[in-house]
């Protein structure tokens, strides 16, 4: 995880990256999300994959449909530390 960061890349680029991918969510995936939201289900991603990645995904997932809220998704994944940026 540590190259992609010594690498130089930020969170934008993550998001730009899934932003930019050819990735697509079945069908029903935001049918699926919007019910357990409706429900109050809790939805677990859990993934070995890269949080940042998964998050975007979720975001882009949500420009679909403006009125899908996904504050009842919780993503359980690998996560970068970025360094601390100062402005000096």
């Amino acid at each position: 995880m540590t190259a992609f960061v010594t690498a130089g890349f930020n969170r934008t680029d993550f998001a730009h990256m899934t932003i930019t991918s050819k990735l697509i969510f079945r069908r029903s995936t935001l049918s699926f999300v919007n019910e357990c939201r409706k429900a109050s289900l809790p939805i677990v991603v859990l993934s070995g994959g890269i949080h940042e990645l998964i998050e975007a995904a979720f975001k882009i997932l949500q420009t679909d449909d403006i009125t899908a809220n996904f504050d009842h998704v919780k993503i359980i994944s690998n996560r970068f530390t970025y360094p601390v940026l100062s402005n000096d």
